[in-house]
């Protein structure tokens, strides 16, 4: 299971799905509540995790994947079981930093070329995406779906959530792997 991070959507993990698929692995990436296509929403990071612990099964574990806002979520959610593993791709709730002004600035979503300049702080890679993706990605933002959840994960500049004592619990009962890049913007 593929959870994607804030101001994300399952398309986040498309090229990983189809590589894990071709593999053999069946593969779900999900859309998290306020996020990509669907209508559920989210206002705190409580209820992320609520929206994606509905997505766990005990009876058929998963191997769950989470990037950012997406892995945080996911160590809190392992608390009801069904995960068999846990990978962590530059997990939020690690320490206070934050990159707020990226956080408040997808939330806000005020032109496409900020959101151009804001996805460049995230990769390399973001430098590729053409003028109209960029314009779909604001197109989804613009409706301001995130504000109320930025506001509740981010306050003062710093980070709200913390997930290091979940972690420690869950590393005692499953495989878990964090992942982060030594030049991780």
């Amino acid at each position: 299971l593929l959870v994607h991070g804030f101001a994300g959507d399952r398309v986040t993990f498309e090229q990983v799905g189809r590589t894990l698929g071709r593999a053999g692995l069946a593969v779900r990436a999900i859309d998290l509540p306020a996020h990509g296509e669907t209508l559920a929403e989210a206002h705190d990071f409580d209820g992320i995790v609520a929206a994606l612990a509905a997505e766990l099964d005990p009876a058929r574990p998963v191997h769950l994947v989470g990037h950012s806002l997406g892995a945080a979520a996911a160590a809190v959610a392992s608390r009801k079981g069904g995960v068999s593993s846990l990978t962590l791709i530059a997990p939020a709730g690690l320490g206070l930093s934050i990159d707020a002004e990226f956080v408040d600035g997808m939330a806000r979503a005020e032109s496409v070329g900020v959101i151009g300049h804001l996805l460049r702080r995230l990769s390399d890679r973001a430098a590729g995406f053409s003028t109209e993706a960029i314009a779909e990605i604001y197109e989804q933002l613009a409706r301001g779906r995130l504000r109320a959840l930025a506001a509740d994960i981010c306050r003062g500049g710093r980070q709200t959530v913390n997930v290091r004592s979940e972690l420690a619990r869950l590393a005692g009962t499953m495989p878990v792997r964090i992942i982060v890049g030594q030049q991780d913007r």
